[in-house]
């Protein structure tokens, strides 16, 4: 018992002070449905990116391909990402990079009758952005709350060591 604690505890304390040069995750990922314009559709990617490390790669004009793992891998060919060179690939604002990926794939001519909440409860998941061969995956940002659940368990299991 008392060897798990100890477990418990380094990873515990190797994972809260273990700093990763790549401070970025997915803030929010979007279906934006413009069927009314008689336009594609889009999903929307926000990522958090708060070093500018995923920045200085997406103004190299690498980005390839994005992947939205929750969608199955058959349908990745319905969407896709607009060429570096149109100038429409992303948005930087402040710290936020915006990401918008031109859907066909739940359009009423394929046979769609999801609504767009059941579509929105589809493409939630982890994102991949492709550069050349890499692909680096983007995760989602923790809440205010789950960060304190974490501080919280953090304190609880120190604690639990030092009696």
């Amino acid at each position: 018992m008392k060897k798990t604690l100890i477990l418990i505890a380094l990873i515990v304390f190797s994972c809260k002070y273990y700093k990763s040069d790549d401070n970025f995750c997915l803030k929010k990922i979007a279906y934006v449905n413009q069927r009314l314009k008689l336009i594609h559709s889009i999903i929307e990617i926000q990522i958090e990116d708060s070093n500018g490390i995923l920045e200085k790669k997406l103004m190299s004009g690498k980005l390839k391909n994005v992947i939205l793992y929750s969608v199955k891998e058959s349908d990745r060919k319905y969407y896709y990402l607009t060429p570096f060179g149109t100038g429409k690939q992303f948005k930087i604002q402040n710290n936020l990079i915006i990401i918008p990926l031109i859907t066909t794939l739940f359009e009423d001519d394929l046979g769609n009758k999801l609504s767009d909440a059941e579509i929105q409860e589809k493409i939630k998941g982890d994102v991949g952005l492709t550069f050349d061969k890499d692909t680096i995956i983007i995760k989602g940002c923790l809440s205010p709350l789950a960060s304190q659940s974490v501080a919280a368990v953090q304190t609880s299991v120190t604690l639990h060591l030092q009696q």
